[in-house]
């Protein structure tokens, strides 16, 4: 028997049971491959507000947001460049308030798995149960099983001449035989994006995988802690002196996330996109002294180690966020390819396992006049 022929049932029963992980992953995946260009259309909220030449401090909108939504704690401030955009107030529980820059008022809030994004993001991080996201992560690795593994020895032709055709579905083919031609076709053509899809998106499901990449950085660094003030009724440093170093290192920033301190010796963790980030991921680090201000600790970007430089690619790459439109509609073509992958290999299995092919064809046609029994006489 060749390697072909014992494959096709590994191949079949891989796709027919951890294979439908990946469907579900594909689908929710294709709903927000657009996520950046549809939210603020059908959450207009999140994303607009009026500009104006002087906006509220940081700590206005920080004690706003916290007014606002008393029963749980802030947990980071995200400041996007347009001056129109509103500030995002995330919470631990993730409840997300936007604020109006200029009079602090609430312009939208929702949690961040709420909503038609949310839901879909909801799932595709596998939230929805303790080991969702290992479960999801289960779904890459089956794809990358599938496609990179026994998919593509089983699609690859065995003439070179006939490669071209691996791509492409015969017009006289019919029923299962086209089935299975556009099963091969539908392979070809979104292998790549597939592929790419499933192994970036496994760092995030993974925090071994995660934890491999990064570890090519060398020895990780430990993280700066505060130091608390000795006066009692000391106040944290304020946000807004926080936002003039982050303008100082970072002017113009696309975006930034500062993580306000809940303990002590928590600093301010402050992570920036520079203007000139090659990618929307290419994160900058700062850690200032939750009570002094001081610069603790700076990350550049440009500077970072060799592990967290894939890292971050791979998160742009897995989310759409490189190459604009183009790059979206790349992975969003590969997404549908794979539940057309799903259809066509369900259905040609059911065929296969019911014969349903077989019995449509000897079905007697109600056109045709029943046939006389010859030996009935």
């Amino acid at each position: 028997m060749s390697w072909r022929r014992k494959l096709i049932p590994v191949h079949r029963w891989a796709g027919l049971t951890v294979g439908l992980i990946l469907l579900v992953s594909a689908f929710t995946g294709a709903g927000m491959a657009f996520r950046e260009q549809l939210e603020p259309v059908v959450y207009p909220g999140v994303a607009r507000a009026a500009p104006c030449a002087h906006p509220l401090s940081l700590d206005v909108l920080a004690a706003t947001a916290s007014r606002l939504h008393p029963n749980d704690t802030l947990d980071y401030l995200r400041i996007q460049r347009d001056p129109a955009t509103p500030v995002a107030a995330r919470f631990l529980n993730k409840d997300t308030l936007y604020l109006d820059r200029c009079t602090a008022a609430l312009t939208a809030s929702q949690n961040r798995y709420q909503g038609f994004f949310g839901v879909l993001e909801w799932i595709h991080r596998g939230q929805w149960m303790k080991f969702g996201g290992w479960l999801m992560g289960l779904g890459a690795l089956s794809l990358l099983l599938l496609l990179a593994g026994i998919g593509i020895y089983l699609w690859w032709p065995r003439k070179p001449r006939r490669f071209v055709q691996g791509f492409t579905v015969s017009r006289k083919a019919k029923g299962p035989a086209f089935n299975i031609g556009l099963h091969r076709a539908a392979g070809g053509w979104v292998a790549l994006p597939l592929f790419l899809s499933a192994l970036t998106g496994l760092p995030n499901a993974y925090d071994s995988i995660h934890d491999m990449i990064v570890s090519l950085d060398g020895k990780p660094e430990t993280k700066p802690i505060s130091t608390p003030s000795a006066d009692p009724n000391a106040a944290h440093f304020p946000l807004a002196g926080a936002w003039r170093i982050v303008e100082h290192l970072a002017p113009n920033a696309k975006e930034v996330l500062i993580h306000v301190a809940r303990k002590p010796k928590d600093p301010l963790e402050i992570y920036m996109i520079a203007a000139d980030a090659p990618h929307a991921n290419a994160r900058s680090y700062l850690w200032l002294d939750a009570w002094s201000g001081k610069v603790l600790s700076y990350a550049p970007y440009s500077r970072m180690g060799v592990g967290s430089r894939i890292y971050f690619w791979m998160l742009s790459i897995h989310t759409g966020a490189i190459g604009g439109i183009p790059g979206q509609l790349f992975l969003f073509l590969g997404a549908i390819g794979a539940l057309i992958l799903g259809y066509t290999g369900i259905t040609a299995y059911v065929r296969r396992r019911f014969r349903l092919d077989k019995k449509r064809a000897i079905s007697p046609s109600p056109h045709l006049p029943a046939v006389r029994n010859v030996h009935s006489s």
